[in-house]
């Protein structure tokens, strides 16, 4: 029997932020396929966890599963597509249909988990994490000949942007004073999930100590 775990997430808030999804394969617990990426950047926890779902019959198809077993923390998506709790939003009930044409020629069973028992619970994150460091990075790479990077102890880092505007970085945690920095990791879903969302002044730093200006 493969089963197959999928996952949804709305960051940094919900709603309102980047709704993402999170799919993994496996058989005889061995993982035989993933899949992550975003669904939109303003959506709902509610979207991305039936995008989640839906990516995971997709999965099935790819796979050329007749039978498969689907298992993922949300009641919501659980509930509804088993029947048990209706549908009274439309978009939800469009996703909804799009999945039973998907399940149509398989022999399925959609079952809940907890969380922690959710393999894709990670890959949902990870999926917003690198959404949100690529465009971090991006900055980094477009302004950082503008800045001014100096050694402040080990691991530790002065940043000047061009308006004199010092910030501290710490590497080893990481870390930054920046107020984007503080505001992004101080969010409710992000800090329960255990992520650090990285700003530009700590890719800035990275490419500090790689580049040639490192003596």
């Amino acid at each position: 029997m493969v089963i197959i775990y999928f996952d949804g997430a709305c960051l940094p808030v919900n709603p309102g932020g980047i709704a993402t999804y999170g799919v993994v394969a496996t058989e005889n617990g061995k993982v035989i396929d993933e899949d992550y990426g975003i669904v939109t950047e303003k959506g709902t926890n509610n979207i991305a966890e039936w995008t989640g779902f839906i990516k995971a019959l997709e999965t099935a198809k790819k796979l050329g599963l007749d039978k498969v077993e689907i298992q993922g923390d949300s009641r919501l998506v659980v509930n509804q597509f088993n029947g048990h709790w209706q549908i009274r939003k439309e978009h939800l009930w469009e996703l909804f249909q799009r999945a039973k044409r998907l399940s149509k020629s398989i022999k399925l069973t959609v079952k809940w988990i907890p969380r922690e028992k959710n393999l894709a619970d990670a890959l949902a994150h990870k999926a917003y994490l690198e959404f949100m460091e690529k465009k971090a990075i991006k900055k980094a790479e477009q302004e950082f000949s503008d800045y001014s990077i100096q050694p402040a102890g080990e691991d530790r880092f002065t940043v000047v942007n061009p308006r004199g505007k010092t910030y501290e970085v710490n590497l080893q945690l990481p870390s930054c004073s920046c107020p984007y920095f503080r505001k992004q990791n101080s969010y409710h879903l992000v800090r329960r999930s255990n992520l650090v969302v990285r700003c530009k002044h700590i890719f800035m730093t990275k490419l500090y100590l790689s580049s040639s200006r490192v003596v």
